[in-house]
C-alpha cells in the first residue's frame, strides 16, 4: 500500500514545479526583492504575455460578491453554483471565437514584439553577448548572480548627511573653531529642503486655485509654516553667506510676496563674485547633496509614474460608480507629486550649472525635459494614434486605387508614393519575420509560439467536444429500459440524444467558423501584400475556400475517436 510523502517532500515538489508570479500592475506595490522573484514577464518560459490576463477571470464574480454578502449559506451556494454554470456554459459555446480572438492578438504581438526585440538587438549589439550568458546562467542555476537585479552605484541622501556629519565632528575634534552651532551641511540641508517645500505649496497652490474653503485654509497653514522655516534660515544664512543680505535688501521685496515665491537666495544663485564673500566650503556640500537628490528624485519620480499607470488602468474599470471621485482625488494626488519631482530635478540641474559657472556640459547627466515624463498609458495611446494613422492612409490608399481603377484619378499622383510605400512595408515585413536571429543572437523561441499553441487548443476542443457526444451516446445505450417506465424511459433517452446531437452541433459550428474565420484572415494578407486594400477575391471564392478547410478540419476531426486517443497519440501535448 503506498503512503503519502511527507508534507515538507511535498511542499519542496511544489515550490519546484510550480512558479508563483504577481500581475504587472499589481507587482510594482511590491518590494524590489519581491518584483524579482515573481514577476511573470522574468520567469522562465513565459516569455511576452498578457499578464493582465490573470485579473479577467476575478471580474466576472466581482458583481455577485454584493449581492451575496446578507445571504444565507444555502443561498449563497446556490447563486455561485448557478453564477459559475451560466459562466461555463457562456466560455464554452464561446470557446472558438476566443480563441480566435487570441490568434489574432498573438500574430499582432508577435510582429510588434520581434520588431521591437530586433530594434533592442540592433542597438545593444556589443552587449547582447555577455547579457545572453547571463541570462542561460541565471536560468541554469538560480544561485548564480541575478542579471535582472539593477545595483545602485552612489550614496543616498541621509549617507551623504551622516559622511559630512562625521567629517564636521573630525575637524571639531582637532580644535577647529566652528562658525555657527548649526554645522555647514546642516544649513545646506535646510536650505534644499525649504527649496523643496516651497515647490511643493507651490504645486498645491496651483491645484487649489478653483478648490473649497477648507483646501484654501489648508494652504494658507502651510505657506505659513513655510514663512517661519524662511525667518530661521535667514538668522543662520546671514553668518554663512553675509551677501545675501545685501541682495536681500536690494531686491526690496512687498509685503504681499507669497511664501513660495521668496528666494532663499542659496549659493547656487549667486554668483562667482558674491561667492568669494561666503564660507568656503559651501560649494561642494552643495554639489554633492544636489547629486545624490537627483538619484533619489528620479527613483521617486518612477516609481510615481508606475503608481499614476495603475491608477489609470484602476480608474478605466470603475466608470459610473461610486469609487470614481475617490480615484479621481488619488490621480490628482498622485499627478501633483510627478509635478513636484519633475520640478525639482530640474531646479537640481539648473543649480549645478550655475555652480559649474554656467557650463551644462560639466554637470555630468542630461537634464529632464517636460516631454520626458510619460508612463505606460502615454505609449500605449502614441501606438494607438500610430495604428490609426496607418489605418487612415491604407483607406487613403484604398480610395486612390478605386478612382484609378475607373480612371478617375490620373496613375502619375500616387504611383510613386505607393512605390515608396510599398517598399518601406516590405522592408518592414522582412524585419518582422528574419526568423528572431540578429547578430547571431536567438530570442526565446517560445517567442513565435503562440499561433501553434492555439491551433493545438482548438484540435483539443473539437476532440473534447467529439468525446461528449460519444458519452453521450453510450449514456443512450445504458438507459434500463427494461427497469423504469416507458415515459421515463423515452425522456431519458430524449434528454441524452439532445445533449450528443448539442456537442455535434458545438464541433460543426466551430470547425466552420475556425475556418472561415482563417479564410478571411488570409485573404486580408494576400491584400496587405498585393498592396491593394480592396476584396482580394470574390466572396464565393473566400466561401468556397471555407468550406474545403472546415472539411479537411472535420475529416480530421471526425478520425479522433476520443479525447484519450488523441491524448495518448501524443499531439495533444505541447512541443
Amino acid at each position: 500500500m503506498s503512503q503519502k510523502p511527507a508534507p515538507y517532500v511535498c511542499l519542496e515538489l511544489a515550490i519546484t514545479l510550480i512558479c508563483f508570479a504577481i500581475p504587472k500592475m499589481h507587482i510594482h506595490a511590491h518590494k524590489l526583492l519581491c518584483q524579482l522573484l515573481h514577476l511573470l514577464n522574468l520567469i522562465f518560459g513565459s516569455v511576452q504575455v498578457d499578464t493582465e490576463a490573470i485579473k479577467h477571470a476575478w471580474a466576472g464574480i466581482g458583481g455577485v460578491a454584493m449581492s451575496t454578502r446578507d445571504m444565507g449559506p444555502g443561498t449563497h451556494h446556490d447563486v455561485l453554483d448557478c453564477q459559475f454554470s451560466h459562466w461555463n456554459w457562456q466560455k464554452l459555446v464561446g470557446i472558438i471565437e476566443l480563441l480566435q480572438c487570441h490568434l489574432d492578438r498573438v500574430q499582432d504581438e508577435l510582429k510588434e514584439q520581434t520588431k521591437a526585440l530586433e530594434e533592442f538587438l540592433s542597438q545593444q549589439a556589443e552587449r547582447i553577448p555577455e547579457w545572453q550568458r547571463q541570462v542561460l546562467e541565471f536560468e541554469q542555476d538560480q544561485m548564480k548572480p541575478n542579471p535582472f537585479y539593477v545595483k545602485v552605484k552612489g550614496l543616498m541622501e541621509a549617507q551623504v548627511r551622516l559622511q559630512f556629519m562625521k567629517e564636521e565632528a573630525d575637524k571639531a575634534a582637532r580644535g577647529v573653531l566652528a562658525v555657527h552651532d548649526i554645522s555647514p551641511s546642516l544649513f545646506i540641508s535646510a536650505g534644499l529642503d525649504l527649496e523643496e517645500e516651497q515647490q511643493h505649496v507651490r504645486v498645491q497652490g496651483e491645484l487649489k486655485k478653483a478648490a473649497t474653503t477648507g483646501m484654501q485654509i489648508d494652504l494658507a497653514a502651510m505657506q505659513t509654516k513655510l514663512n517661519r522655516g524662511i525667518t530661521q534660515f535667514r538668522k543662520i544664512q546671514a553668518t554663512y553667506m553675509p551677501a545675501t543680505l545685501q541682495l536681500l535688501g536690494d531686491m526690496q521685496l512687498p509685503s504681499t510676496a507669497l511664501a513660495e515665491d521668496v528666494p532663499l537666495l542659496l549659493l547656487s544663485a549667486l554668483t562667482e563674485a558674491q561667492r568669494v564673500r561666503c564660507c568656503t566650503g559651501l560649494e561642494h556640500i552643495e554639489a554633492w547633496m544636489c547629486n545624490v537628490q537627483r538619484w533619489t528624485n528620479l527613483t521617486w519620480l518612477q516609481n510615481q509614474l508606475h503608481i499614476k499607470s495603475h491608477l489609470l488602468t484602476y480608474k478605466n474599470h470603475v466608470r459610473h460608480q461610486g469609487a470614481n471621485t475617490r480615484s479621481q482625488t488619488i490621480v490628482t494626488q498622485n499627478e501633483s507629486k510627478i509635478r513636484l519631482h519633475s520640478e525639482k530635478d530640474q531646479t537640481v540641474w539648473e543649480a549645478l550649472g550655475k555652480l559649474n559657472g554656467g557650463d551644462e556640459t560639466l554637470v555630468g547627466w542630461r537634464g529632464l525635459k517636460r516631454e520626458d515624463i510619460h508612463c505606460i498609458e502615454d505609449a500605449e495611446d502614441s501606438c494607438k494614434k500610430e495604428k490609426q494613422h496607418a489605418k487612415w492612409e491604407a483607406k487613403h490608399r484604398a480610395k486612390n486605387s478605386e478612382l484609378r481603377k475607373h480612371r478617375l484619378l490620373p496613375v502619375e499622383v500616387d504611383e510613386d508614393i505607393d512605390t515608396e510605400d510599398e517598399g518601406i512595408s516590405r522592408g518592414a515585413e522582412n524585419r518582422h519575420f528574419t526568423g528572431g536571429m540578429v547578430q547571431g543572437f536567438h530570442p526565446d523561441p517560445a517567442l513565435g509560439q503562440g499561433s501553434s499553441v492555439t491551433h493545438k487548443e482548438f484540435r483539443r476542443i473539437c476532440a473534447t467536444f467529439n468525446h461528449e457526444e460519444h458519452r453521450w451516446q453510450q449514456c443512450t445505450a445504458a438507459v434500463p429500459i427494461s427497469v423504469i417506465l416507458h415515459m421515463d424511459t423515452e425522456a431519458a433517452v430524449a434528454y441524452a440524444l439532445h445533449h450528443a446531437d448539442m456537442y455535434q452541433d458545438l464541433q460543426e459550428c466551430g470547425i466552420k467558423w475556425w475556418s472561415a474565420m482563417g479564410a478571411e484572415a488570409r485573404a486580408e494578407q494576400v491584400t496587405r501584400e498585393d498592396g491593394c486594400y480592396g476584396h482580394a477575391m470574390d466572396n464565393n471564392d473566400v466561401d468556397m475556400e471555407a468550406d474545403e478547410v472546415a472539411d479537411e478540419d472535420e475529416r480530421a476531426c471526425s478520425n479522433v475517436k476520443s479525447d484519450e486517443e488523441y491524448i495518448l497519440g501524443g499531439e495533444g501535448y505541447d512541443d
